[in-house]
């Protein structure tokens, strides 16, 4: 009961993040390209970013995300062989700059935000 408790709780907070920056219009932009499909990144647009974090979400989740590109192995970025929130949570700190995922980023400039037109 508790696991699924923080599971939703976490869930909620990832989407509110998420669905407040969207709908603002607002963009992330963290300097953080690695090769397509690298560990982190599972949309394999070279970017590890929050659609990454949405897309393994859902993926947990279990919704249907068949439309989607989507790289079982970038997931896995705990190669324990479970795409779960702990791999969520290691890219989340990746993106916030604590140590875990892969090699910082080369680029140590801040984190920017930039205005983007929502469509």
């Amino acid at each position: 009961m508790k696991k699924v408790f923080i599971f939703m709780l976490l869930l909620a907070i990832i989407f509110s993040f998420a669905t407040a920056v969207f709908a603002y219009g607002l963009e992330i932009t963290i300097k953080t390209d690695v090769d397509p499909g690298a560990p982190g990144d599972p949309t394999g647009d070279g970017r590890i970013n929050l659609s990454d974090i949405s897309i393994i979400m859902k993926y947990i989740a279990k919704w249907d995300i068949s439309k989607y590109t989507f790289i079982e192995d970038a997931a896995d970025v705990t190669h324990d062989g479970k795409i779960d929130l702990h791999d969520v949570s290691k890219i989340l700190k990746y993106l916030a700059r604590w140590h875990g995922l892969i090699e910082p980023p080369k680029d140590t400039s801040p984190i920017t935000t930039e205005t983007a037109i929502a469509t």
